[in-house]
C-alpha cells in the first residue's frame, strides 16, 4: 500500500480541483461548486506558494467568462418581492 506525504497530498488536490475548473468553468449554465473550488485552489496556493489558480484569474480567463455568463452571479440591484 502506497503512503501519500502530507506534502503531496494537497499538490494532488490542486491538481483534482483545476480539472474540475477546467471543466465546469466552461458552463456558465451550471451553478454547482465553482466558487468553493476556486477558494479551496487559491487555499492550497497560499499554502504551498503554488500558482495552478493564476491561470483561471488572468483578464479575460475562464473564471471572469464564467462570472460574466453565469445568470446567478449577475449583480441585481431590484429587490425581489416578497
Amino acid at each position: 500500500m502506497a503512503v501519500r506525504t502530507l506534502a503531496a497530498q494537497p499538490a494532488g488536490d490542486a491538481g483534482l480541483l483545476a480539472a474540475y475548473l477546467d471543466r465546469y468553468l466552461r458552463r456558465p449554465d451550471l451553478a454547482y461548486d465553482q466558487t468553493v473550488a476556486m477558494g479551496a485552489l487559491l487555499y492550497i496556493d497560499l499554502n504551498l506558494r503554488a500558482d495552478q489558480a493564476a491561470r483561471f484569474l488572468v483578464p479575460g480567463g475562464l473564471w471572469q467568462q464564467w462570472l460574466e455568463g453565469a445568470s446567478h452571479m449577475q449583480l441585481t440591484t431590484a429587490l425581489s418581492p416578497t
